[in-house]
């Protein structure tokens, strides 16, 4: 599937998905009117590839984000009732095998910060921030996840231009969305096999992974 959103905020829009789920084989290339700064512009402020709310473990395969977008996937909560009682969560056990986001101005971003439940498992992934002049990358986390009840596992990673590739956790003093005290386990972080050519490529002294409160595995 070739998705060319233009002016939509989310491409394509995954919610309450309560059983099996499986993606082959999606491209989004938002890139018609490109060369208007106008919309450009509205697009790296608004525009998201996929968004998600309450997927129970859904599977992808050979999915590229290519440009335009503030954020290639965003996860929030919501809740279904089913057999196992009412559940919350944005996102249960994504898994990701060769994926690409190239030129993004974010990967992965949770909104709501502290208290979205989310799980993303990638292997093979590969991640370059946007150097199209709008500077959309520039003091951003490629993986922005916010909340104390985050998971972020990736494995066989190249990592062209970003600032921050990761910020997972609320940690002390806290931030944001995400401030000091902040409820949860703590999130959990995984990476293993990385190659990074280039991170603080936007702004100076950008730390190249930030995870606060977190459990590193």
């Amino acid at each position: 599937m070739w998705c060319n959103a233009c002016l939509e905020d989310a491409a394509i829009r995954l919610h309450r998905i309560d059983n099996y789920f499986y993606a082959s084989n999606w491209n989004f290339i938002p890139q018609y009117y490109g060369n208007i700064p106008s919309m450009g512009a509205y697009q790296r402020l608004h525009a998201v590839s996929i968004d998600m709310a309450y997927v129970a473990a859904p599977q992808f395969n050979a999915m590229s984000f290519f440009a335009g977008v503030k954020s290639a996937i965003t996860a929030e909560n919501d809740t279904v009732i089913n057999n196992f009682g009412t559940l919350t969560f944005a996102v249960s056990a994504a898994q990701f095998i060769n994926t690409q986001f190239s030129q993004v101005c974010q990967a992965v971003t949770l909104p709501n910060g502290n208290g979205t439940i989310a799980e993303f498992y990638f292997t093979t992934l590969y991640v370059w921030g946007d150097q199209s002049g709008f500077n959309c990358s520039a003091g951003k986390a490629m993986f922005d996840l916010p909340s104390n009840y985050a998971r972020l596992f990736v494995s066989q990673v190249g990592v062209a231009a970003v600032d921050t590739f990761a910020n997972v956790g609320c940690g002390s003093p806290g931030v944001g969305s995400c401030p000091a005290g902040s409820p949860g386990g703590g999130a959990l972080t995984r990476f293993d096999g990385m190659n990074v050519d280039q991170y603080s490529a936007f702004s100076p002294e950008a730390l190249s992974l930030c995870v606060r409160g977190h459990k590193m595995l």
